[in-house]
């Protein structure tokens, strides 16, 4: 099993042409290019995951296409790139590049392509519009560049020197965006993990092999999941709790949904590493209520046995940090009264078997007339909690997915704000490595 070997830096405010060194320790000399998933895993050091589009409560949006539209007809679409749109190898997005995705995401779907100018192309596709946006709003297809070094993502940031197991330069190209963050990944074993980290800010889901005793994947999504930590500069209060609550042997995870919710995730993170972090800490906690339910609960349509094995695995798991899995099974109209409900410090999952999903809540499908009688049961709930046309709410609701029986809603991680990095190692050189505060 690979372990996580350094989490993330991140920043709250990007200066333009500002650069920074992180260190890392015990990266492979040599990867293996020809393996995708471990590409996917290591060389988006510092990516943000952007598909073409990404969806608000206003609809639909885009940080890579400055404009679209499908003006021609219900299956012609016009795509129009931004100006400022790069890699993290410093490539600019251009609309060779962005074909190039295109065509290895859905092959044949293509039925046409026409440049128009240096940034414009027009598109025949065997896909109604809606469903074009949505299914490039999956985090299923992220826009990549891909050189014989590896993949690289949307980025704010060009990486302007690597030097395996030492070193890695950044420097910010991009002045927009507010946050992001840096990942770094050690494979041991040649293991590979079979998770996907969706989202610079949304861990989505992760797939579970059917035999969920494999160790490689019994950790690794919590791994993952308490290692990502990302900053909100919107978002002062929760943060000031992380900061004067954290320590050496506990790290806080902020479940942030409609409601928020506290929960601890502590002993996650690969050996050693929280011992080599010498926080400042306040020695003063106050949740302000926010510790009300330290509860996750999934709901899906399967046989009992398996319910059983996947509550029995989750709880071995979580109890001793006194997070509890609480799994039910229930009818169509069951969920759609959870989905009224007025706890909202908790994510609900609600699984069928195989097939599409219901974005915000999880719905999966085995069949088209089981899939359209919980749309229409739904339905209801959305039409008195939002402003969205029925045809809006239904490219917002039904979307490709995996199907897992864990799953929550939104998630945040916080650092704390001061910490010191003593020296670890002879090849690091603190007086070169930046730390930034949260302000």
């Amino acid at each position: 099993m690979y372990r996580i070997i350094f989490f993330l830096l991140f920043l709250t405010r990007i200066t333009f042409g500002e650069t920074f060194k992180v260190f890392l320790p015990d990266i492979p000399e040599v990867i293996d290019n020809k393996d995708h998933r471990t590409n996917y895993k290591f060389f988006y050091i510092n990516q943000l995951f952007e598909p073409l589009f990404y969806y608000t409560g206003e609809g639909y949006k885009s940080r890579i296409l400055e404009n679209w539209n499908a003006n021609t007809g219900f299956d012609n679409y016009q795509l129009c790139l931004r100006d400022d749109s790069y890699f993290s190898n410093g490539m600019k997005l251009t609309t060779d590049i962005l074909i190039n995705n295109l065509k290895s995401f859905i092959g044949n779907v293509v039925v046409k392509i026409h440049i128009e100018s240096s940034k414009c192309l027009r598109l025949k596709f065997l896909l109604p519009y809606p469903e074009f946006v949505e299914k490039f709003s999956s985090f299923d297809y992220v826009i990549t560049f891909t050189d014989q070094k590896g993949s690289y993502g949307i980025s704010p940031y060009k990486i302007t020197r690597f030097i395996p197991g030492k070193e890695i330069l950044l420097t910010s190209i991009d002045s927009r965006l507010k946050y992001s963050s840096i990942l770094i990944l050690n494979f041991r074993n040649k293991q590979t993990f079979d998770g996907i980290v969706q989202e610079y800010n949304y861990l989505n889901y992760v797939d579970i092999p059917n035999n969920i005793k494999k160790d490689y994947n019994k950790y690794a999504y919590f791994h993952v999941e308490a290692s990502y930590l990302l900053t909100n500069d919107k978002d002062k209060k929760i943060r000031d709790i992380v900061y004067n609550c954290v320590d050496q042997k506990t790290i806080h995870e902020i479940v942030y949904g409609e409601d928020t919710t506290f929960r601890v995730m502590d002993e996650f993170f690969p050996l050693g590493v929280l011992e080599k972090l010498n926080y400042k800490i306040k020695r003063k906690c106050v949740f302000n209520g926010l510790e009300k339910r330290r509860e996750i609960r999934f709901t899906y349509f399967q046989d009992k046995q398996k319910r059983i094995q996947l509550e029995n695995y989750f709880n071995s798991v979580l109890n001793k940090y006194n997070i509890f899995i609480k799994a039910q099974q229930v009818g169509v109209n069951e969920a759609a009264k959870m989905l009224e409900s007025k706890e909202k410090d908790y994510g609900v999952a609600l699984i069928l078997h195989g097939g599409r999903s219901i974005k915000d809540y999880m719905i999966s499908f085995t069949n088209d007339s089981e899939k359209d009688r919980i749309i229409d049961t739904i339905d209801g709930i959305y039409k008195s909690k939002t402003k969205l046309s029925n045809e809006e709410k239904m490219h917002r609701l039904i979307k490709f997915n995996y199907v897992l029986p864990l799953v929550q809603i939104k998630k945040y991680y916080y650092y704390p704000r001061n910490f010191e990095l003593p020296k670890v190692s002879n090849n690091m050189d603190l007086n070169n490595y930046k730390v930034y505060e949260l302000k």
